[in-house]
């Protein structure tokens, strides 16, 4: 799978001063060493199972640099999204489909605290070889907090028509720079009605949006839900509301996704440090 390119986002806030609400930490400069050494964790990880290492999209390269010796990062402009909106971090992630869109080949968007613990399956080689798209459903996971009518009618509001509800999580997303470039589309006819009035949905965050502008896209061409034969799952360590899967469920994947588990993975990475601000 040469031809494919894993990424992942670090965006630092330095005027909200805060990476995450998912976070547990002291100080915004705690919260920034976590989040490095979740990348570092992760770069490693993929590179001892496929031989790739990860590229940080980032919007402090020199901070990046400065504070990681392994880290391969390129900077990025990012658009502005609003000010307030709870996961204003994470909604950074929507200017790298801009990003992709221009990108040869096949791009992975992973969540920084996700760990790869086994090798690349043949499922998700013959998406990259067939240029198919990836997404994992979450749907399962988000309905028992804020029940299936809830998700289906705040989607409806910005798709303009029915829904059938599905829910895609941001732990990983895949595709050559076409499908990007329609998913960039999609969500740039959405985004607009979706900041205005922001706070009455019951998701603040870039997954609502990409689960609008996805499901748009799969009613015209197929998109694989890699979860359905473990090329990520997502492990809370802390109680749930849905029922997971027994951890032993979890071995056999391509890469789990550990929300819960920031500091732990971190931890992994060599560096002790804490980073400067600019």
């Amino acid at each position: 799978m040469s031809d494919a390119a894993f990424y992942s986002m670090y965006y630092i806030d330095h005027a909200g001063r805060a990476l995450s609400w998912n976070v547990a930490a002291q100080t915004f400069e705690e919260q920034m060493c976590i989040y490095l050494g979740c990348c570092e964790t992760l770069s490693r990880s993929l590179a001892h199972y496929t031989g790739h290492k990860l590229t940080v999209l980032t919007n402090d390269r020199a901070c990046v640099e400065e504070n990681s010796k392994e880290l391969a990062c390129v900077e990025l402009p990012f658009e502005p999204v609003p000010v307030g909106i709870k996961f204003f971090a994470s909604m950074q992630r929507l200017s790298l489909f801009k990003y992709f869109a221009q990108c040869p080949g096949y791009s992975f968007l992973i969540e920084s605290d996700s760990l790869c613990i086994n090798d690349i399956p043949l499922n998700l080689t013959r998406c990259v070889e067939n240029n198919i798209p990836t997404y994992y459903d979450i749907t399962d996971q988000v309905y028992p907090a804020y029940g299936r009518e809830k998700i289906l009618l705040d989607k409806e509001r910005l798709l303009g028509g029915p829904s059938v509800g599905m829910w895609a999580g941001g732990d990983l997303i895949g595709g050559d720079g076409a499908f990007f470039q329609e998913l960039y589309d999609e969500i740039a006819q959405i985004k607009d009605a979706y900041w205005s009035d922001y706070d009455s949905y019951f998701h603040q965050g870039d997954e609502m949006l990409v689960s609008v502008a996805l499901e748009k896209i799969m009613r015209r061409r197929y998109v694989c839900d890699v979860g359905s034969f473990g090329g990520i799952r997502r492990y809370w360590s802390n109680p749930t509301l849905h029922v997971q899967r027994p951890t032993k469920a979890y071995l056999d994947c391509f890469l789990v996704h550990l929300p819960a588990d920031k500091p732990l993975l971190a931890s992994y990475s060599v560096p002790h440090w804490i980073p400067k601000l600019a």
